[in-house]
């Protein structure tokens, strides 16, 4: 084992340790490109040392934005995740309670007044069939 293995060894225990909540989703990709990086690049070689502070610090600002992008569109796609759930399940309970009710319910177009659906209680009790129902205006 060479000295960059051991260096990069080190660096990955410091970052498991330190990021390893916040980073999770993209702790592989990561080191993937942690242990290429020590590779190619080993501590004080002259490819880091040509880094000004400031174009390191600018580089660091701009890593540290991206990561803040990332996390707000995961949270963002969690949340709309989480929002269809909750729809689905909304939906599935709706229909549920139409399809299987006491009460005859039609459901209408509002502005022209037409059946859109019936549920299968009010085609039992008035002994029509769903198409007869469905097209028609409620007020003809």
């Amino acid at each position: 084992m060479g000295s960059n293995d051991l260096k990069v060894m080190d660096i990955d225990c410091k970052y498991r340790m330190f990021d390893r909540t916040r980073f999770n989703i993209y702790e592989d990709d990561f080191l993937k490109f942690l242990r290429i990086f020590m590779k190619l690049a080993p501590i004080g070689s002259p490819h880091l040392n040509n880094k000004t502070k400031k174009a390191l610090t600018e580089e660091l600002v701009s890593l540290r934005r991206r990561i803040q992008e990332l996390e707000q569109s995961e949270a963002e796609r969690r949340k709309a995740e989480t929002q269809r759930d909750v729809l689905e399940i909304s939906e599935s309970l709706y229909w549920r309670l139409f399809e299987t009710t006491q009460d005859g319910i039609l459901i209408l177009d509002a502005d022209t007044g037409q059946i859109l659906d019936v549920n299968p209680f009010l085609m039992d009790m008035l002994s029509y069939s769903k198409e007869a129902f469905l097209g028609k205006d409620l007020w003809k």
